[in-house]
C-alpha cells in the first residue's frame, strides 16, 4: 500500500457491511475487488485489524480513500492492458487470425463474487504493480506474500530476493515460475480440521 494510503476512512459502515447506529470510522486496508451492483460502483474492502471474514461490498459514495481507490484503478487498467497484450502474443505465437472487431470484456457483472482472500503478511508494501512477463525471468522469487481472485483468476503478490518491491503474478506463471514457492505459500496457510 502506498504511504499515502495509509489512513483511509469509510464513514458509517461496519466491517460487517450493515449501517452504524452512530458515526464510526473505519480504517481501510486493501481495496480487493470491483463490481457494479445496481447501477452503482462497489469496491470489496480489507479492513484494518479486522480479519478477512469482515471483508465487504462497500459503495463508492460511502468511501472517503481517493489515494486507494485511484491505486486500485490504475492497477486494474494495466492487468486489462497486459491480459490483452498476452492473449495478442498467444494469438500470433499459435497463428490464429482474430478479426479486428473483437472486444473482450472484463467488467464486472452484479453476480460477480470473490471466492479467495488472502491477507497479506507486510502491511506496508511499498509498490505493488503488475509484473512483465519478460520482466518475471529476471527475478528470483522469495515468497508469496498474499492472494486475489481478480475477474475469475487467481493472482498472486510476490516479493522477490533482493528487492523492495513487489509484483502482482498469475497463479498460472506463479506455478511454472516457482512450483515450491506457491507449494510454500499454500502450505503455510494449509489448516486441518478438529479431526485429523
Amino acid at each position: 500500500m502506498s504511504s499515502s494510503g495509509k489512513k483511509q476512512i469509510v464513514k458509517n459502515i461496519e466491517p460487517s457491511g450493515t449501517a452504524a447506529e452512530e458515526d464510526k470510522e473505519y480504517d481501510v486496508e486493501l481495496i480487493l475487488d470491483k463490481r457494479l451492483n445496481n447501477n452503482k460502483v462497489e469496491y470489496f474492502l480489507k479492513w484494518r485489524g479486522y480479519s478477512n471474514r469482515e471483508n465487504c461490498w462497500v459503495s463508492e459514495d460511502d468511501l472517503n480513500c481517493p489515494s486507494l481507490i485511484k491505486l486500485f484503478e490504475e492497477n486494474l487498467i494495466k492487468e486489462k492492458k497486459e491480459r490483452k497484450k498476452r492473449a495478442k502474443l498467444q494469438r500470433v505465437g499459435s497463428g490464429v487470425k482474430t478479426r479486428s472487431n473483437s472486444t473482450t470484456s472484463c467488467a464486472s457483472s452484479d453476480a460477480h463474487s470473490v471466492s479467495a482472500v488472502v491477507k497479506p503478511e507486510k502491511k506496508d508494501i511499498k509498490k505493488v504493480k503488475v509484473c512483465d512477463v519478460s520482466n518475471v525471468l529476471e527475478k528470483i522469487p522469495d515468497r508469496i506474500l498474499g492472494a486475489t481472485d481478480r475477474s475469475g483468476h487467481l493472482i498472486f503478490l510476490m516479493k522477490w530476493k533482493g528487492l523492495e518491491e513487489t509484483e502482482l503474478i498469475s497463479a498460472q506463471e506463479a506455478n511454472l515460475l516457482c512450483p515450491q514457492v506457491v507449494i510454500k505459500f499454500y502450505e503455510s496457510r494449509l489448516s486441518w480440521g478438529n479431526g485429523v
